[in-house]
């Protein structure tokens, strides 16, 4: 190839700049380095250089080219990798002094999420400043952040609110020492930080809601009053006040049986009044079965005992089938033998309040529930997570101290401590799981119901406590009617091996395990009841026993959870769970799982 002109071998590279650029590096002694591809695919890093002479004059240019298909290739993977990401993935390189203190980040690698962030390439960006692009590192702080990450090993994740170019978000921001630089992750949390604060405003706006209701409702007192008021006053009076209001007005005649009603009657409730039926029972046959006892109880008591006034709240048919819920007040009126002769009244429509004044309840409730379960667990898990980390912490001073010993005797001054750190760790670690599945129970994840055997089911836990069952012998009695039941299989699993290792753990040392399981159905309803001969829990403490981390016996390890989880599964699947239990005797638990119209008998 000696002496061929330099633009043939140009047509086997995918580089449109190339004899341009061997013109500016022989013209300007300039070096410049590229990644090219070639016609057959492969990668190549070039670079051109000028050729200078020995008594240093340029004499033309090399060319030198090193294959780098394969690292190419593996770049892409972990390009593409970064890429899939939803999240900003950002590497960079920290930039230190003459007194190798770090003063600035240059880039290093970034994904598209990243890119579409910044609003330029990687290409632009690689080995420049970080403040050029991400002003606001500096100005929030994060700057002396990403400097501990590098410089003392620590893990960054906080969140935070930023203005990038022009838009203000929050984000979740997660860094990590990668050699003397860090990686940086970035994801965007503004929706759920808006959701957390409509949380809080609707929080804020039921309390409101609950003041203006307790306004309303002593509004009405007095507007009924005053409505009673006017009626006793004179039969004039009575029926211009029952022209001019809203609310259903009534008078009873109790002499005749007749009852009169305002016109207003067919506004609230849809009857017209010329169709109404005479006496009383036109009222009372509309009031709902549940309630018209109770009305006619009491209305008659009022009348019969010399009362001048009743009041009630009951619920009133509507001529469209639905019911309205009402206020009712009455004023009794007696002749000079105090004979009630007469029952003058009025009601108003309180289905919306009442509506409102139920769903601000149960609201309220939920969120006394929430804020107590959220109260108890964030102080008992900082307790029991804390008390593992502290022994590990203590054992590894020990061991330091043990070290100095001769070699002669490390070992077997070492091995128990190393066992006790096994301990402890296993003790953290199994913590840490049970608040994993509590998490999982909170959020009903893995709670997609499935028609699940039984006996499959328990199978795979017996096996899971075979070494601890051993131990004993325990007799596993089976009887199920039911075998199959519609419902989680993880959390089936979960149910029966805290239940059945429970049993395992809390057996009586003076008697032989024994363990029965049963199941039944009962109308649409599978009934699994499991029963044991162990120790028991005295009566006072049943209420307690699916309370967060609460245990009742010290002689066998554990962190208390186990049963509220189960309590959370078959609340969260809409079904219950009964306990009973004698100290000294055993404890047998009821489980009534619903929606199971699709469960299997045993032949």
């Amino acid at each position: 190839d000696l002496g061929r002109p330099i633009h043939h071998l140009s047509h086997h590279l995918r580089y449109a700049s190339f004899l341009e650029d061997i013109k500016q590096v022989n013209n300007k002694s300039a070096e410049i380095e590229q990644e090219i591809e070639t016609s057959t695919g492969k990668y190549y890093l070039l670079r051109i250089l000028p050729y200078l002479k020995h008594d240093g004059n340029k004499d033309g240019v090399v060319l030198s080219f090193v294959e780098i298909t394969t690292l190419k290739a593996l770049s892409n993977v972990v390009q593409g990798v970064l890429n899939s990401s939803f999240n900003k993935i950002m590497a960079f390189q920290a930039v230190r002094d003459e007194k190798n203190s770090i003063v600035d980040f240059n880039w290093i690698l970034l994904n598209k999420k990243a890119e579409e962030l910044i609003g330029k390439p990687q290409a632009q960006l690689l080995n420049t400043s970080i403040f050029t692009d991400l002003p606001f590192v500096k100005k929030s702080g994060l700057f002396r952040k990403f400097v501990e990450v590098v410089d003392l090993g620590k893990n960054l994740h906080l969140e935070q609110h930023f203005e990038i170019k022009d838009t203000k978000d929050w984000y979740e921001i997660s860094g990590v020492k990668m050699g003397d630089g860090l990686t940086i992750t970035m994801a965007l949390i503004t929706q759920k930080k808006n959701s957390e604060e409509k949380i809080l405003l609707a929080y804020e706006d039921l309390k409101k809601a609950e003041r203006e209701l307790i306004r309303l409702n002593n509004k009405l007192e007095e507007r009924v009053a005053e409505r009673t008021q006017e009626l006793a006053a004179s039969e004039e009076r009575f029926r211009l006040v029952s022209m001019a209001t809203n609310d259903v007005v009534w008078d009873w005649d109790l002499v005749k049986n007749g009852i009169w009603w305002s016109e207003t009657l067919q506004g609230m409730l849809g009857y017209p009044v010329q169709e109404m039926e005479n006496g009383i029972n036109s009222w009372l046959n509309k009031v709902h079965p549940d309630d018209r006892e109770k009305i006619k109880k009491g209305l008659n008591q009022a009348i019969n005992h010399g009362r001048d006034q009743w009041t009630d709240e009951y619920r009133i048919a509507r001529a469209d089938g639905s019911y309205a819920f009402v206020f009712n007040r009455a004023y009794i009126l007696h002749n000079e033998y105090n004979i009630p002769y007469r029952v003058i009244g009025s009601f108003i429509d309180l289905s919306d309040l009442k509506l409102a004044q139920e769903k601000l309840q149960k609201t309220n409730e939920h969120l006394l529930r929430v804020i107590e379960d959220l109260d108890t667990f964030v102080y008992m898990a900082s307790h029991d997570l804390k008390s593992p980390v502290l022994n590990i912490e203590g054992l590894v001073l020990l061991l330091e101290e043990e070290i100095k010993l001769s070699a002669s005797i490390l070992e077997k001054a070492t091995t128990p401590i190393f066992s006790l750190i096994k301990d402890s760790m296993y003790a953290f670690k199994t913590v840490i799981d049970d608040l994993t599945d509590i998490a999982k129970v909170q959020r009903d994840v893995d709670g997609d119901a499935e028609l699940v055997d039984l006996n499959e089911t328990l199978e795979k836990v017996r096996a899971n406590i075979q070494e601890l069952a051993a131990a004993d012998f325990v007799r596993l009695n089976i009887d199920f009617e039911v075998t199959q039941i519609n419902f989680s299989r993880k959390n089936l699993y979960s149910i029966l091996f805290n239940l059945i290792s429970n049993a395992v753990k809390y057996r009586s040392p003076d008697r032989k395990p024994q363990i029965t399981l049963k199941t039944e159905r009962q109308n649409k309803q599978v009934v699994l009841t499991i029963d044991d001969n162990g120790l028991g829990i005295s009566e006072e403490n049943i209420s307690k026993m699916f309370t967060l981390f609460r245990r009742f016996h010290s002689h066998v390890s554990g962190t208390g959870m186990g049963l509220y989880i189960v309590k959370r599964m078959m609340d969260n699947a809409g079904g219950k769970i009964e306990v009973q239990s004698h100290e000294g005797r055993g404890t047998t638990f009821k489980l009534t799982f619903t929606g199971n119209q699709y469960y299997n008998y045993k032949a």
